[in-house]
């Protein structure tokens, strides 16, 4: 059975998106990294849910999409962009001095071969 499927459902990109909520109320500017721009859609509308707020404004833009939450923002960015350097966690354009929140899914995504490895004797 595949590691990560034993691991699906358990809230961890819920809570991600808990705390990129809480962090955006208090003005912060916080992005959220997502496998691939087609899970924006599925994470805009988590994020709504979970806001509590269905007519908070949503901006999109050519690689991202922008939640206003609060008096701060969420803005999602897919793993895949030319923009994101898995390195540093920061992402070209965006300020460097905001919270960067990576989705599971897209660690998975990019490292789940490793992964799968480094586990494979625990």
């Amino acid at each position: 059975m595949d590691v990560f499927l034993k691991s699906r459902q358990t809230g961890r990109t819920t809570r991600m998106l808990e705390e990129a909520i809480g962090l955006a109320k208090k003005g912060e500017s916080v992005i959220v990294i997502i496998p691939a721009e087609r899970h924006a859609d599925h994470m805009v509308q988590l994020l709504l849910t979970l806001a509590h707020s269905p007519g908070l404004l949503v901006e999109r833009a050519f690689n991202k999409c922008v939640v206003r939450v609060g008096s701060g923002r969420i803005t999602f960015v897919s793993a895949r962009s030319d923009n994101f350097l898995w390195e540093t966690r920061r992402v070209a354009g965006l300020p460097i001095d905001s919270p960067v929140l990576i989705d599971h899914s897209a660690i998975e995504d990019r490292y789940g071969k490793i992964l799968k490895e480094w586990l494979r004797w625990g």
